[in-house]
Order: structure tokens, then sequence, then C-alpha cells
């Protein structure tokens, strides 16, 4: 439950708790930008100042015995401020919500297949202004600079960071791709990218892969709510991605400076993964360091978004999701590697303005989302359900009686109700070695039947 705060006068002797520590860098120059999607520039040292001064004055006396305890744990060279920032109004359960796909054959797989979705993709939709933009070799860089990052967002008290890193992610490469901003529904992605409640967490992999296979919906169609709601089948869904990928198979390995900072020039602002503390919920500005001890047991597990880098401070400058209450109205800077920062690291590529989305499919079978119906209410929790719109007759799934129309409740024993959930369970058993995969598909008289389908076709 969120700590319950009232305003209250507090002593001017509290202003000390924020840490007096060394000033900022001199701001950042915004470059200007046609998309013009950013309203204020970085702000000063004097200005962050001012504005944590003014909440401190009515901060709760929670946050006072709070901020006291993490003065207490400054050491020396600590390069960042700590204050009353809007994220120590809620709890860090309510903030985090980064659930790692752990599986090193299935993100394995996920590499091969994006090289090769990407290089069909770029031999009839070249784009040079990526390689323009960004010099991996610089000594510092920021996409903020070269106007492709879109404003700040809040997520309130839900673990949907995961949603929102994903959203700035796409957002961000599509203002690369095309030069148009876009304004994802995060809401969108938490209510049909994953089966569970996204208030609860989520990954990069099943938002990834539901905007490569299914789309999804501009902000002002599915406005966030940051509460669960069921996935809506109506809804225009005009945002699309060619490939994504982790930098990595093995989850918890953080790559080095040098392979994030290619991958931020090649595919633009990341996806990555960190653990997240009170130290951290608390910055105000400066160069975050690590002061807890943490692991990848720890609570906490956050996505934010990589989105540039400064050698000089060996630190990367980060897009949170916690409002602009937080760190530098939104953004922060974090030491290369610490919490953690940097492991499940991916990449997006989204889809140019004149890409047509083929209809989603796997294993010789088309597949459409459509309205669930009444007979399949005690099988599926979602307002949707997958169709097979048309089966490849060469296809294993022709050869063994599937035919156009059925309903899939499950693949793999797992309910489905998106095609990205039916081709992420389908990769996923490829991945983990199966020979086969089961679906469960009712016949005319509502009696489930079971069809064995090769894993082999799953490539496509």
């Amino acid at each position: 439950m969120s700590r319950k705060f009232y305003a209250l006068t507090v002593a001017s002797a509290l202003t000390s708790v924020l840490l007096a520590l060394p000033a900022l860098a001199q701001q950042d120059q915004q470059a200007e930008s046609t998309s013009e999607v950013l309203a204020a520039g970085e702000p000063s040292e004097a200005e962050l100042q001012e504005f944590y001064d003014e909440r401190l004055k009515t901060a709760p006396p929670e946050v006072q015995e709070l901020l006291a305890r993490l003065q207490a744990q400054r050491v020396a060279g600590m390069t960042f401020r700590m204050g009353y920032t809007s994220a120590l109004d809620r709890t860090l359960e309510e903030l985090t919500g980064n659930r790692p796909q752990t599986s090193p054959e299935l993100r394995a797989e996920q590499i091969e297949r994006a090289k090769q979705d990407l290089r069909l993709y770029r031999t009839s939709h070249p784009n040079q202004r990526r390689a323009s933009l960004c010099n991996p070799n610089a000594r510092s860089f920021n996409w903020r600079d070269v106007g492709k990052l879109t404003p700040i967002r809040d997520q309130r008290d839900c673990g949907s960071c995961w949603a929102f890193a994903s959203a700035a992610v796409y957002e961000s490469n599509s203002l690369i791709e095309n030069d148009l901003t876009s304004d994802v529904s995060e809401q969108d992605i938490m209510d049909c990218a994953v089966y569970w409640s996204g208030c609860s967490g989520g990954n990069w992999n099943d938002a990834f892969a539901y905007i490569e296979v299914d789309g999804t919906a501009a902000q002002n169609a599915l406005p966030y709510v940051a509460r669960n709601k069921q996935c809506r089948p109506s809804i225009e869904r005009p945002y699309h991605a060619v490939a994504s990928a982790p930098l990595d198979a093995d989850w918890k390995r953080i790559p080095t400076p040098n392979e994030i900072k290619q991958a931020l020039c090649e595919h633009g602002p990341l996806y990555t993964g960190m653990i997240a503390t009170d130290t951290f919920m608390a910055y105000t500005g400066g160069v975050y360091s690590q002061v807890e001890h943490v692991d990848y047991d720890s609570p906490g597990g956050h996505a934010v978004v990589i989105v540039g880098w400064d050698d000089a401070k060996r630190a990367w400058r980060i897009k949170n999701s916690w409002g602009t209450g937080w760190g530098e109205r939104g953004f922060g800077w974090i030491r290369y590697g610490a919490n953690l920062i940097g492991h499940d690291t991916a990449w997006m590529q989204a889809a140019d303005k004149s890409f047509v989305a083929p209809q989603p499919g796997v294993a010789g079978l088309t597949l459409s989302a459509v309205p669930r119906t009444a007979a399949f209410a005690q099988d599926l929790n979602a307002p949707t359900m997958v169709r097979i719109a048309a089966v490849d007759p060469r296809s294993s799934a022709a050869m063994s009686g599937i035919k156009p129309g059925m309903i899939v409740l499950s693949v793999a024993f797992s309910s489905v109700a998106t095609p990205s959930q039916f081709i992420s369970a389908f990769r996923a058993a490829k991945a983990s070695g199966e020979t086969k995969v089961s679906l469960t598909i009712p016949n005319e008289n509502g009696v489930k039947e079971y069809w064995d389908l090769p894993v082999s076709e799953a490539a496509q």
C-alpha cells in the first residue's frame, strides 16, 4: 500500500539532509528538432535545488526519517544528491516490475532471428540517418540532444516500468527511423502483451514481441490508467516493429560500455534492467553510484532506458518512468555498472512508415485475434482469443487436419489470447529443445482436442 503523507512544516535544519555535493557538469545543450518532442531543456543544478527545497518543506515524518538514514550512508566520493522526490510517495514494489526472460536458449534464438529479420528489412528499407547521428567512439552522446526522445511519463503506483521502457524505446526508434513523433499506449502493452497482471511486472521480451506481431495502440486510443485491464480487440494498432533482441543470451551478463555504446548508435535508445533501491528513489541529481548492496535476487528489479553516455562521468544517461518529480526532471546519470544497470539490455527496430505489417503467423498458420465468445469464458481470462485465419497446405498443420476458423486455447499448455502470445509460446518450446508442441483446439462440439506440431517449423 502507498505511504499516506500529509503536508507538514519542516524545520530548516532538515535541509542539511540534502547532499551538498559537487556541482553537476555544465548542462547539455539540446539540439533543435523539427519533432519538438521536449518542451524544456536540461535543468540547471540551481533549478533542481530550488524545486526539491520547496518539496522538502512539505516532507512528512516518514520521509524525514528515511532521508536522515540515507544521509548516514554517505561515503567519500559520493557524487549525487538526494531529497524528497515524488518516488518517495510510493513503495519500491509499486514502482518496479522488470521480470527478465531468463532462458539462454530462447535469448540466443532471438539474437539470431533478429539478425536475419533486420538484414532482410534493411534490403528494402535502408536508413543512413542513424549512423550520421551517433558515433560510438565519442566521449559523450545523448539522443536527447538530437531530438530523438519523447517526454517523461509517470507509471504511478503500478509496476509497469517494463511497459513504459518498452514504449519509450519504440517511440525513440520510430523518431530515428521516420522522424515522426508517436505516443504509444503503455496500457495496451500492459493489457495485451502478457497474460497475467501487467501491474505485477513483465519484460521487454513480451512487450517487443507484441509490438512486432500484433502492433500497439496510440495513447489517445487507450489512455493509461495505472491498473490492470483486459485486452481490447477492437482498437487500431498502427505502431509496429520488425525486429528485436537482447544484447546477450545470458540475462545476467552486463555488456561492456563499448558494447552498449555500439548498440546505442546502431539501434537507438535501449531497454535495460537495474536494481532500484531507496537511495535511487531519493536521487535528485548528479551521478548516481551504488550505495546499498544488491544482487539478482534483490527486490526492486526495474526497467529504464539508456539514452546516452558520458565517459568523463563514467555514466549512462537514463530515462526513467517515475515522472518529472524524480531525478533531473525524470532523467538521471548512473555510473557504469552501478546497481547492475546494463543487465537484460535489449534493442528494437521500429518499422518504417511505409512498412505494411504482414498478418502474424508461425508454422504455416496465419493467426488473428478475435473477440472471445461466451463458450470460452471458462477457458480464457481475456476478451480475445486466437483464431486460425489460414493454413499453408504444405505445412504439417495442414497435413494433421488443422483448418481455418479453428480457435486455439493454449500452446504448449500455456493459455494464449493474442497472436504474439501464440508465437512466443511456440518459439519458447523450440528454444527449450522440444521436438513437438501441443495445441489445444476445441472441436465443433466444444470438446478439447490436442494437436501436436513439430517445432522445427517455428522459424517463420
